[in-house]
C-alpha cells in the first residue's frame, strides 16, 4: 500500500503540470491582443496574432472592420480576465479558451470569449466572441 501511495504522488504532479502547459503562454498572447486592440494596432493583430485557420474563415478586411467598429463606437477602458479557462489537446492541436470582461468608455460591460490555437510554437487567435 505504501508503494502505491508514493507512486500516486509523482503521477498526480506530472499530470497537474501537463494540464497547465500552455495556459500562461495563451494568457500572454491574449494580453498582447488586448494591448494592441486598445492601441488601435489592428494591422499588427491581423498580421501576427490571428491564426491561419481564422483567416481562412474571416478575411483580413472583415477582421479590420470588427476591430474598428468596437474602438470607434464604444472604445475600451479596461479589460479584466474572468476566472478559469478551458484547455484541450485533440490530435496534437492545442487550444485554450479564455473569458474576459471589457469595461467600455461609456461604462457598459461586455463579455469576450477568446479561443487561442497553438500555431508554429505560438498561440494565435482562432475565434473571438463579444456579447
Amino acid at each position: 500500500m505504501k508503494n502505491f501511495f508514493f507512486l500516486l504522488i509523482p503521477v498526480s504532479v506530472f499530470f497537474s503540470c501537463n494540464l497547465n502547459l500552455g495556459i500562461d503562454e495563451a494568457e500572454k498572447a491574449a494580453e498582447l491582443f488586448h494591448r494592441d486592440l486598445k492601441n488601435n494596432e489592428f494591422d499588427r493583430i491581423i498580421d501576427h496574432q490571428i491564426s491561419s485557420e481564422a483567416l481562412q474563415m474571416t478575411t483580413s478586411e472583415e477582421w479590420l472592420e470588427i476591430f474598428e467598429l468596437l474602438n470607434t463606437n464604444e472604445g475600451i477602458k479596461e479589460v479584466r480576465k474572468k476566472m478559469g479557462f478551458k484547455s484541450s489537446n485533440t490530435n496534437g492541436v492545442h487550444t485554450v479558451r479564455l473569458e474576459y470582461v471589457y469595461t467600455l468608455n461609456d461604462g457598459t460591460e461586455m463579455t469576450e470569449i477568446l479561443v487561442l490555437l497553438k500555431e508554429k510554437e505560438r498561440f494565435k487567435l482562432k475565434s473571438l466572441e463579444w456579447n
